[in-house]
């Protein structure tokens, strides 16, 4: 389970574009260049901000999430009050127990990011979110 916290931290790191969580910078990109894969997110050499990939959002996009995590009703006691652990000012997460990590990751972020991402890929990026 703590293995899944962990996951799930860096994925919404990822995604809000947090720059102390994320897990999208220079040096990653330096290693996409390296291994000759993604051309369009290699470092240009010419700006510090890497170009945004696919799965980073935009502040409308990160407000939307995180409106809808907010909105979320869940059975009482199954999970902590989710609304508390996004603050209305912020759009960012607060810390969370494990099990509430779990729930996030399994149940409501597939249904969180699922229509975002595919409205942000049927606009222009046509390039898969995965390779396998």
């Amino acid at each position: 389970m703590h293995v899944k916290k962990n996951i799930c931290g860096s994925l919404l790191g990822t995604l809000m574009n947090d720059k102390w969580k994320t897990k999208d910078h220079a040096k990653a990109r330096a290693d996409l260049e390296e291994l000759d894969i993604r051309a369009k997110l290699h470092p240009d050499g010419t700006s510090a901000q890497p170009p945004l990939s696919a799965i980073n959002l935009t502040r409308e996009d990160n407000q939307e999430l995180c409106d809808f995590f907010r909105s979320v009703k869940l059975p009482s006691r199954y999970v902590a009050n989710i609304r508390k652990l996004v603050p209305a000012r912020e759009n960012k997460m607060l810390p969370m127990k494990a099990h509430d990590y779990d729930v996030m990751l399994t149940t409501m972020l597939v249904i969180a990011i699922w229509n975002i991402l595919l409205e942000k890929n049927l606009n222009g990026n046509h390039e898969p979110l995965l390779l396998l």
